[in-house]
């Protein structure tokens, strides 16, 4: 009787579907070139120095287009976020101009407008 043959990939399986998946999408345009990473990184590290003990933290909220603002962002989202540990100072600015909840997490300010 022979015995099944396992189906998952090889090492060389995976990597060789890495180095090619890697070289179509840097012939493609979509991987940045060694000089422009290095960039990316610099203007990474860069933004992560611009704080201070009092700043925010500014997050964007992105919900599938069958979720409602006036239900599931601002009534079960701020269910989830009082029950959340952690969690204080809940505040819903549903009349600004971009409607956004605003609370504190572990002591830290966070705006979290909705899209």
């Amino acid at each position: 009787m022979e015995m099944e043959r396992s189906m998952s990939p090889s090492q060389f399986d995976i990597e060789i579907h890495i180095t090619t998946k890697n070289t179509m999408m840097s012939d493609e345009g979509l991987v940045p070139s060694p000089e422009k990473e290095i960039k990316r990184r610099n203007a990474v590290d860069k933004l992560k120095q611009v704080h201070n003990s009092e700043s925010d933290i500014d997050a964007l909220c992105v919900g599938p287009c069958v979720a409602t603002i006036a239900e599931d962002f601002f009534i079960v989202l701020h269910n989830m976020l009082v029950s959340r540990p952690g969690v204080s100072d809940i505040h819903c600015v549903k009349g600004a101009k971009v409607p956004l909840t605003r609370f504190k997490f572990d002591g830290i300010s966070i705006d979290l407008p909705y899209a």
